[in-house]
This record gives structure tokens, C-alpha cells and sequence, in this order.
């Protein structure tokens, strides 16, 4: 319990507080070259979140897609 406490002393700032996201996209938005910050977080940042999202969001349609049987051509008069 000592290393953990010693180690989230190490982690937090010199003031005593823990760095947060919000703290890093403000100080930092001008770095990636975007014109303001809310194009940075959207494109930069969140660009790969995104698309991973929508990788999976693909991914789960086309599943249930298969697994429901798809296009398949069925005999509707029975004959």
C-alpha cells in the first residue's frame, strides 16, 4: 500500500493535483497545427476514436446482417 501511495504522489502535479484531459487539450491545442481548439480535439485527437467506433459499428451490423441470413432468396409460393 506504500508503493501505491508513493507512486500517485510521483503521478500528480507539483501542486498536488492530477493532470486532466481537459488541462492537456487547452495548454496543447496549438501544437498539433490545428486552427482552434475544437478542431484539434475533433480532428486530431478524436479522429481515431472515431473511426475505430465506426470500425466497430460496421463490423456489428454486417454480423447480425450474416447471422440473420442475409440476402437469401427464398421460395415464396412454396412450389
Amino acid at each position: 500500500m506504500l508503493v501505491t501511495l508513493d507512486y500517485s504522489r510521483e503521478v500528480n502535479t507539483e501542486d498536488g493535483e492530477k493532470p486532466t484531459s481537459y488541462e492537456h487539450y487547452v495548454d496543447n491545442w496549438e501544437d498539433v497545427g490545428a486552427a482552434n481548439l475544437v478542431v484539434a480535439v475533433l480532428m486530431d485527437w478524436r479522429a481515431y476514436d472515431t473511426m475505430g467506433e465506426a470500425i466497430i459499428l460496421f463490423t456489428s451490423i454486417f454480423g447480425f446482417y450474416v447471422l440473420l441470413g442475409g440476402d437469401e432468396d427464398e421460395d415464396v409460393d412454396g412450389g
